[in-house]
């Protein structure tokens, strides 16, 4: 067996090195993570860092949200409306900064203020450079550029309670730059069978971005676009209490992603929020600029039938607009809950060494 040179030795060593040494910066960052498109990773990263940021600000907390979008198609701009922006807030600069950074010539551009308390790092048609560059890299390089990215997120997370990255699908390199920077990663899956098996590919990404984020995990699995009308009401004999039961494809589809995280011996979990489908909101959400929440909040209005006409909103109810809103909500509550017990179980395993 040939030895390594040394030169390689070194390189591996000290990428380790600069590895183990950004991690305590980056706990709080969630990458969400789908190897198919469609899947729901802008709709879903946007909407939970808002609604993140959201409980920031009712708690006036000095801590705020940052979303990444890692992607060329720049979508979190239409959904959050800061798309071409360029004011005092900051600039939309289609994500050359992250190029820019990735190849050791620049620091994040954030866009400061795009809701109270969220801030954005833009994405666009630069990310497709920069994908063009990884997949031209040599080993070292791709790891050197993988690095500068986690270092630059390192850099500012101090400010930021949460922070969510909108990994691409389909492009390997860039799904791993993220996961890399990341410490937990959220996988959509909608109900089409073509958006379970982007779950094969999500093992891959993780194994590779493993080699320099071992403590990388799998917070969970939601799934997304859901009819609602699965999910069915009954009273509990007994207690007559009122409960809510799955079925239908919703049903099937909790019971086969709970089946293929068994078959991975995973200890990840299904998401118990399920992200309903209503393409009207959603069409809203992106023309308008608004989140689900925003959009629900317009609903309220006494006007809304008015409103809705005047400015060529979708035809929906403000009853559907209210429930979109709150599964996005409870998505929230239940990602951060459940990364809270996983830091605690990790510190009480740390102790008992």
């Amino acid at each position: 067996m040939t030895n390594a040179l040394p030169g390689a030795t070194n390189s591996k060593a000290l990428a380790q090195s600069r590895a183990r040494a950004v991690r305590p910066y980056l706990r709080r960052v969630i990458a969400f993570f789908n190897g198919k498109g469609g899947a729901g990773k802008t709709s879903l990263s946007t909407n939970t860092a808002a609604t993140i940021a959201g409980s920031l600000a009712a708690a006036r907390s000095r801590k705020r949200a940052l979303l990444i979008q890692l992607d060329k198609q720049g979508d979190a701009g239409l959904d959050l409306g800061y798309r071409y922006q360029d004011d005092d807030r900051g600039k939309d600069d289609d994500g050359l900064s992250i190029f820019n950074v990735c190849i050791g010539a620049g620091s994040l551009n954030i866009i400061r203020g795009v809701r109270e308390n969220l801030d954005v790092v833009p994405g666009g048609n630069m990310i497709e450079n920069l994908s063009s560059f990884l997949k031209g890299s040599d080993a070292k390089k791709r790891a050197d550029a993988r690095l500068r990215f986690a270092e630059a997120i390192a850099a500012v997370a101090h400010e930021y309670e949460y922070i969510c990255i909108d990994c691409p699908p389909i492009d390997e390199e860039l799904q791993v730059l993220g996961l890399v920077a990341a410490a937990w990663i959220l996988i959509p899956v909608q109900f089409d069978a073509s958006s379970l098996y982007g779950l094969e590919g999500v093992s891959d990404g993780i194994e590779e971005a493993e080699q320099l984020n071992p403590e990388l995990d799998v917070l969970g699995i939601v799934m997304f676009a859901f009819d609602s009308r699965d999910l069915r009401r009954y009273t509990e004999k007994g207690t007559g209490e009122e409960r809510y039961r799955e079925t239908g494809q919703r049903a099937r589809v909790r019971r086969k992603l709970q089946q293929e995280l068994e078959r991975l011996k995973s200890k990840s979990i299904v998401f118990q929020t399920v992200i309903t489908n209503n393409r009207n909101v959603a069409e809203d959400c992106r023309d308008f600029g608004r989140t689900a929440a925003e959009v629900a909040e317009a609903a309220k209005h006494p006007e809304w039938r008015k409103l809705r006409v005047k400015n060529g909103l979708s035809a929906f109810t403000a009853e559907a607009a209210m429930n979109v809103a709150a599964d996005y909500e409870d998505l929230a509550s239940e990602a951060i809950s459940r990364v809270k017990m996983l830091e605690a179980a990790k510190r009480n395993a740390s102790d008992a060494q």
